[in-house]
């Protein structure tokens, strides 16, 4: 959290529970005493954290392709938010009839409690190692929620999420703690869950990562390109598509209508959509926050890498792309903190064989979450109830994956000061030659300056990466 940018940090209570009430009751207190304005950030009991963890469920679709869906989701529950969220989610993509298994250990188990005693309960307190977890009262949409006859309540042991912990962390080597460790439930799966084709359940810790090291095989892909949907207003036209086609007689059109930047169900209108002009506002834009300031919001959202998968968005659709963002693509593709799988996509993409044709859709050939699932599962020949780990670090946020950000990118620098200080000298950033005479430019691009043979000899290095030879 410090690393983060936290000036304080407290550490209060055995739990959850009491940490909150600490806050609410005396750090808050103390704020408004001193003449400030303290905000309270529920964790759980929200609509708007709700809404924001029922954007997983967008990402289950995208991942698992239009007609499909899961067999189940098996969440971890505290609060109840991101349980919440996920049932809302649901019924906003018409899966409403999908399993859901709302798991917590004996100890934190306030949802459970609620459901044996039929209304909302509260635990006299948290005797749980899962501690983080530790909501002794659910959030009540929660408890209203887990009434549905497609939600299962199940309670773990310590134990059992101790092992899900040493199993993760003999898998992949990352350590988690124990609200985030479950093992094999198979004997707690209701049975129609078990049915037909599901050979095994596969169990995966609660924890943000990846499935691969390419594009489109992150949380943080796809969150990323949630927002990039949401800036173009492809959530506003697929809501306003969704009511046309409900007018006109489609009971399914929300389960038929899903546009995204990445695998819609409808890539035609999405790509003519895009090509009207909103996608070279949108490089623009994106454009802007790659050259401008940096931010601590770039620890997250690196505009460079954001940049980047725009161009691997629009390419899998067979936009029409400007081709100085092409060559712009080329001259920054590894500079945003890319894995070494993406990097090597987005080469391929730019450089061939085979590579990006302008206006065709172009395949990057990355697996989604269900065909790595399915192809460790055979190559390992698990059995029904075993459990598999995906999760690798995947880019961005606080884990350093050794692939570098445009923070701390040379080319990035040049361009940002290229296109923010155009007038100055590249070598030293004056306005004018010694002699006061205007500074003098690059003979191939001729839009970097300097003041002298010298200062221009010395930052050649770093400005040759990106010197293009000047257009007429």
């Amino acid at each position: 959290m410090r690393g983060a940018g936290a000036t304080k940090v407290i550490q209060e209570g055995a739990s959850w529970y009491e940490c909150d009430q600490y806050l609410r009751e005396t750090v808050m207190t103390e704020a408004k005493e001193a003449g400030e304005m303290p905000v309270y950030v529920p964790p759980f009991d929200a609509k708007e954290i709700w809404d924001g963890h029922a954007t997983m469920v967008d990402e289950i679709v995208a991942q698992m392709g239009v007609g499909q869906k899961p067999d189940a989701i098996i969440c971890s529950v505290g609060g109840g938010g991101l349980f919440c969220g996920i049932i809302q989610g649901l019924e906003k993509a018409g899966l409403g009839d999908v399993p859901v298994l709302a798991v917590e250990t004996k100890g934190a188990h306030s949802l459970a409690l609620s459901l044996e005693k039929g209304t909302l309960s509260t635990l006299p307190g948290i005797t749980s190692i899962a501690t983080t977890l530790g909501a002794r009262t659910v959030a009540p949409q929660a408890f209203l929620y887990g009434q549905r006859p497609s939600v299962t309540s199940v309670v773990l042991t310590d134990e059992d999420a101790i092992e899900g912990c040493v199993r993760f962390a003999d898998d992949e080597r990352i350590m988690v703690e124990a609200a985030c460790g479950k093992r094999s439930i198979k004997d707690k799966v209701p049975q129609q869950m078990m049915s037909g084709d599901v050979e095994e359940v596969i169990i995966w810790p609660t924890i943000m990562g990846a499935w691969g090291d390419g594009l489109f095989q992150s949380d943080h892909d796809f969150d990323m390109i949630s927002e990039l949907e949401n800036e173009a207003g492809l959530h506003k036209l697929m809501e306003v598509d969704i009511a046309k086609a409900k007018e006109d007689g489609d009971t399914n059109a929300e389960e038929n209508f899903y546009y995204s930047m990445y695998g819609p169900s409808h890539p035609d209108v999405v790509r003519t959509y895009l090509d009207s002009g909103i996608l070279v506002s949108l490089i623009e834009t994106k454009k802007a926050e790659m050259l401008g300031p940096p931010s601590e919001s770039h620890l997250f959202r690196d505009p460079c890498y954001a940049y980047v998968l725009l161009g691997a968005c629009a390419m899998s659709l067979g936009c029409t792309l400007p081709l100085d963002y092409l060559n712009t693509l080329k001259k920054v593709y590894t500079e945003g903190g890319l894995m070494p799988g993406a990097l090597k996509q987005m080469h391929k993409a730019l450089y061939g064989p085979d590579g990006f044709i302008n206006g065709v859709p172009y395949d990057f050939q990355s697996k989604c979450l269900l065909e790595t699932a399915m192809a460790k599962g055979h190559q390992n020949q698990t059995s029904a109830g075993s459990s598999q780990s995906l999760n690798v670090l995947g880019p961005g946020g606080f884990f350093n994956t050794g692939m570098g950000d445009s923070s701390s990118s040379a080319i990035i620098k040049e361009l940002r000061e290229q296109h923010s200080q155009p007038d100055s000298c590249g070598g030293c950033g004056v306005k004018t030659q010694l002699s006061g005479e205007a500074l003098m430019q690059c003979a191939k691009c001729k839009s970097r300056k300097y003041c002298s043979r010298e200062c221009q000899k010395k930052h050649w290095k770093v400005h040759k990466k990106i010197c293009d030879p000047a257009l007429g």
